[in-house]
């Protein structure tokens, strides 16, 4: 009985732990999203400035060859933002899974406890 009440509590002190690791992952990945899109958007602001000076002192091959980067720079920061976003949903499936999984073992602990 009283084995069954230790472990109990040990699970339960180990569920807070375990929902505590992945709400930091969650944040962690949220703060890489929020940085993708600032990234992004200073990468915008980089190439339209730099547009402008180009269109002002070379030729179209530049202009060209600027197109290309900028398209290539953004697909690269959009690509990371999905899949921050893919990560971020693992996180809330792995999080529901696991209390889940610990809610069903405390009332398994509590139907021993309670014969």
């Amino acid at each position: 009985m009283l084995y069954y009440i230790l472990l109990y509590y040990i699970m339960l002190y180990y569920i807070i732990y375990v929902m505590l690791y992945y709400i930091m992952l969650y944040d962690i990945m949220l703060y890489y999203i929020i940085l993708c899109y600032i990234i992004i958007y200073y990468v915008i602001l980089y190439y339209i400035i730099l547009y402008y000076v180009i269109l002002y002192y070379v030729t179209l091959y530049y202009v060209i060859l600027y197109y290309v980067i900028l398209y290539y720079v953004i697909l690269y920061y959009v690509i990371l933002y999905y899949i921050m976003l893919y990560y971020i949903v693992l996180c809330y499936i792995m999080l529901y899974y696991t209390i889940l999984y610990y809610i069903m073992l405390y009332y398994i602990m509590l139907y021993y406890i309670v014969l």
